[in-house]
Parts: structure tokens; sequence; C-alpha cells
């Protein structure tokens, strides 16, 4: 399905942009004057731990990119809610597009689609449901439209 391309389009571009971050302070840290050269200086350290810092968020990102299923099936009417599906959610102030997602990379938005992650309080409501249940979240009741 097409949503599940875009997120993987969009965890590529966070990992592209960390391992630009990591190569700049790299450089930085290269450039720094070192301990020898000058006693007060600490930008060499400081990038040390900035790329220890950034290669770490590297790390857990191809984890979760290689979490990401290869074939996701939808064509189970019946299908519960869990990681790296995609669901439609009636709440009291609308419609609500979701694909459930490990912890750590919730609270993004792509299209119209929201990263929501499975320990979250809505996410944690939903799991486990399947089209047509309702679920208690803030106090309102809601209902799994769609599960995908």
């Amino acid at each position: 399905m097409i949503w599940i391309e875009e997120l993987k389009k969009h965890l590529q571009i966070k990992r592209d942009n960390l391992l630009l971050g990591i190569e700049s302070a790299k450089k930085a840290r290269d450039q720094a004057p070192s301990a020898m050269e000058s006693h007060s200086d600490t930008t060499r350290s400081e990038k040390e731990k900035l790329i220890y810092a950034l290669e770490s968020q590297l790390k857990e990102l191809d984890e979760i990119i290689s979490s990401i299923p290869k074939n996701i099936n939808n064509s189970n009417n019946s299908l519960i809610v869990e990681e790296w599906r995609f669901v439609k959610v009636l709440l009291k102030n609308g419609l609500l597009k979701i694909c459930i997602v490990p912890e750590g990379i919730g609270g993004h938005i792509i299209d119209d689609v929201r990263l929501v992650s499975s320990k979250t309080p809505l996410g944690n409501a939903i799991l486990g449901k399947k089209k047509g249940d309702k679920f208690i979240f803030k106090n309102a009741e809601g209902k799994i439209e769609d599960v995908q």
C-alpha cells in the first residue's frame, strides 16, 4: 500500500540526514585542536560525544527500518490492530488516520497519516482491536472504522 512506502521514504530521509550530521561532526572534530594543542578548547571532545549520539540514533533507526514487514497482508477483513497497520479511528473530533509504529518513531505526520507509537495511550487503547470495535480514549468512546 502507498502509505507504507511513504513511511519508508520518510525514514530513509531521516537516515540520510543522520549520516550527513555524522559526517559534518567528524569533519569538525578532525579540524578542532587536540588536547595537546589547546588545553581549554573542548570542541574535539564535544564533537566525539555528538558523533556517538548520532551513531546511536542511526543504529536505532536502522533497527526500525529493518523491522518493517516486507509484505503486509491487506486482504483479511478481520485484521487486528497491531504495529505497522494502517487504521482509521473515529473519535469525538472526527476521523483520524494512523499507522501504529514501534516506540521511537511516533509523532510524525506523513501526508494525512499520523504515526502513533504502540506505547502511547491511543496506541495502547486500540491495540488488539478490529474493525467495528469500540474503545475508550481520554474518557471518550472511539470506534475502529478500518484496519489495513
